[in-house]
This record gives structure tokens, sequence and C-alpha cells, in this order.
């Protein structure tokens, strides 16, 4: 009796593995203290980098851990770069995140991301006191999708050797390494030709005709919707009571505003039935529109609501 509870009680625990590897798989997380979650991928490159007790508190990462960073000096020689390097088991197109805890706080940080096309540039504040804008710690901030592939030396490099002083000057000027993830979105790396699924209306899977007006309510797809015809997309954050809400979409119907709005590839959200976006947008009011490249990266956004005419000249 105690062996055939003991065989099932293996063969329970042979399932959970199973499963947790299921859900861990196409997902790479990367955190910068060695008792994180795959140390073993970071590399300090350049400056004096120490260990601070914050921590980001975005999802994923381990509790109370701790980070790197190094305090800004506004000085030619000032140095400050480190990078992750993962293993990628698996081949594809990854969207790539970053985060840091409320102490960073330091504008124009650039994440190098090298990848199987070549390389690219971002420029992110550190702007955990919110300085700037809003603050922006304690969430995943995407810098976008790439193709990486195993063997090769791709990496994406944090460095503020550039950097241009505090993003709030009440604070100490502090640039952070802390957690990098790394996300499948696709293991065909000839993403180009990939096709579309779930459209909110019946298209076909093929890329829609630009002059055409079409909502999505997946995001994943409208981006690569999005690459595909290399456009910008236009993000709509909203819920079906809010009045403001209601106004924008009797606005959308309207000529003028299909004629601007068959320029972007179009995402509807309803926050009542999505929360999770409010706070990976850091979305406190609707509506809101945030506007992303074709690579999925934030160019600007509406977070209050505007007249007729005000909106009509945003887009």
């Amino acid at each position: 009796m105690f062996l055939k509870n003991f065989k099932e009680m293996l063969l329970v625990l042979g399932v959970c593995i199973f499963l947790t590897s299921i859900v861990t798989a196409g997902e790479i997380i990367v955190e910068t203290l060695p008792d994180g979650q795959n140390y073993e991928y970071y590399e300090e490159v350049e400056g004096n980098w120490q260990t601070s007790v914050a921590k980001s508190e975005a999802s994923g990462l381990t509790e109370e851990l701790g980070s790197r960073m190094i305090d800004y000096r506004d000085e030619e020689d000032f140095v400050a770069s480190a990078r992750v390097a993962p293993a990628f088991d698996q081949e594809g197109r990854y969207e790539v995140y970053v985060t840091w805890s409320q102490s960073a706080n330091l504008r124009n940080v650039k994440y190098i991301i090298e990848h199987a096309d070549g390389d690219t540039t971002v420029e992110l504040n550190q702007d955990g006191w919110g300085g700037l804008t809003r603050p922006n710690h304690n969430q995943w901030i995407s810098l976008g999708e790439y193709t990486f592939s195993s063997g090769d030396d791709l990496h994406v490099k944090v460095d503020a050797s550039e950097a241009d002083g505090p993003a709030d000057d009440r604070n100490l000027p502090r640039v952070y390494a802390d957690g990098f993830r790394f996300v499948l979105v696709d293991d065909d790396v000839d993403i180009d030709v990939a096709p579309v699924e779930d459209p909110i209306v019946d298209e076909p899977t093929e890329p829609v005709e630009v002059d055409e007006v079409v909502w999505y309510d997946n995001l994943s797809q409208a981006r690569r919707v999005a690459r595909q015809q290399n456009r910008e997309m236009l993000v709509y954050f909203y819920t079906p009571q809010a009045e403001a809400c209601q106004e924008y979409d009797r606005y959308f119907e309207t000529s003028e505003f299909e004629e601007r709005l068959a320029d972007y590839v179009l995402v509807r959200i309803d926050l009542s039935q999505e929360p999770r976006y409010s706070s990976e947008f850091s979305i406190y009011r609707v509506p809101a529109i945030i506007f992303h490249d074709a690579e999925g990266r934030e160019i600007s956004r509406i977070s209050r609501p505007l007249s007729r005419d005000e909106l009509l000249d945003e887009l």
C-alpha cells in the first residue's frame, strides 16, 4: 500500500514538474545578483557597480534580492555598462523587457540589443521617482521584439556612459541593472511571413490594406501586423461604462476620424475585461491612447480626455 501511494506521489510530482516546464518554456528572466535567476548570463562591462538593496517588484523576480547600481557623475570619464547574454535553447523572435526599482533615477540610459538581424539602440529614462512623467519602476518595460539564435554572441547591454543626469533632481542620480526578461513570441525566425491569428473581425489572416480601418483586441497579433506593414500602432484603452470613452467611440465612427485612423494598426483594449494592462502600461484613467512604432516601442501617449478637435489634431 505504501509503495503504491509512493508511486502515485512520484507520478503527481512528475506531472507538476512537467507542467511547470511548460509554463516557463520560452521565457528567460535574468537577475543581476548571484542568488538570482540565470545570474550566469549577467556580466558587468565597465564602471564601479555596487550592490543595492533596492529591487523591482515586477512579476517573476526574486523578492527582496537586491540589484546592481552605479551612482552617476557628470564627468567626461564616467562609464557604466553591463550586459546579459542568455543561452537561447530555442531560436526565434523574443520580446525583450527590462525593469528597475523606484531608486533608479537617470535620463537617457541606452539599451543596445545585439540580435540576429543587427543591432538596435533604445533610450529609456529610468524614472523611478516620476520626475519627468509618471514613475516607471516595478514594471516590465518593452524594448521591442528581436530575433535571437543560439551559439552567437547576442546580448542586451545597458549603458549609462552618455546619460544626461537625474530624471528627478530631488533624488540621487543612479543607474540600475536589475531584471531582464526574454519572452518567445514566435519560434519561426522568418517572422515576416508569419500568419496573423484571431482578428477581432472576420478578416483574412493576411495583412489588411492600409486604407481599411480594422480594430484588433489582441495586442501580440497587432504588433505582428504593425511589424509586417512597418506601420505605427495606436492602442486605445477604454471601459464601456465611461462616458468619455463612449464619446471617443462616436468620434471614431465619423469619416474624418476613420481617415486618420487608417494610418495606424488599431487596438482596442477593454480594461474592465483586461485589468492587467492597467499596471503593465501605467494606465490610471480612461480613455487613454498609446502610440507605438512598428517594433512595439512607445512613441507617445494621450492620458487625458480630449475634445473632438483636440483628438483629431493629435491623430
